[in-house]
């Protein structure tokens, strides 16, 4: 005997964009004040402490907090700032750290017990960024080119090209976290299993 279950739209409605709208932490509190908000104050603080750590007393050899900053300083100088910048890496790298560390901590609040809610997946906290970003990248084109050099067509068309790449990098960047992912259980695996096999050491 076969039973057919039929769903009807009353049912069942998929989920929507009112996934990512919160409630306020605080109930008749700030109503800016939300999950999100708060766990970005809380990385932006997780960023200043780690880079005070690492760089407020630096030691010609370097420990502890020293010796992670600097892994995290060398890495996105010479992986980000100078290929795309040359001479001119070492003025931005203030800047390039920030984002590199901002970004990583708001996504590693996605693998933390309790938290479990990545920052950058509320799209208003990485627009934040790209605004922040964009609006340098005009300063500097005018200041270094004049508006005439820089051109105005080139601004509208900038922000086209922006949004492409930027969907482009976002894409790129959830296919590394799947593969990463991927690879880590993998890993893990063998290695539940090997002791399995071997026993303990």
């Amino acid at each position: 005997m076969r039973t057919t279950i039929l769903i009807t739209s009353d049912e069942f409605k998929a989920p929507g964009t009112e996934l990512f709208d919160f409630d306020p932490i605080i109930p008749g509190g700030p109503e800016w004040l939300t999950k999100p908000t708060l766990l970005a104050l809380l990385s932006s603080i997780v960023v200043i402490a780690l880079c005070w750590g690492a760089f407020a007393k630096p030691r010609l050899v370097p420990r502890d907090w020293q010796n992670l900053g600097e892994y995290a300083y060398v890495f996105v100088r010479e992986q980000v700032a100078k290929p795309n910048l040359g001479k001119d890496a070492d003025r931005w790298m203030g800047l390039l750290l920030t984002i590199f560390l901002t970004v990583l901590v708001w996504n590693l609040m996605g693998v933390i017990p309790f938290i479990q809610f990545p920052v950058a997946a509320h799209i208003d906290f990485p627009l934040g960024l790209a605004i922040s970003v964009y609006v340098v990248k005009v300063y500097l084109g005018v200041k270094h080119h004049g508006v005439r050099g820089y051109g105005l067509t080139v601004l509208g068309a900038g922000i086209g090209v922006l949004g492409v790449a930027m969907t482009m990098v976002m894409t790129a960047f959830e296919m590394f976290i799947q593969f990463l992912q991927a690879f880590l259980f993998a890993l893990l695996a063998a290695m539940f299993i090997a002791s399995g096999l071997k026993g303990s050491h």
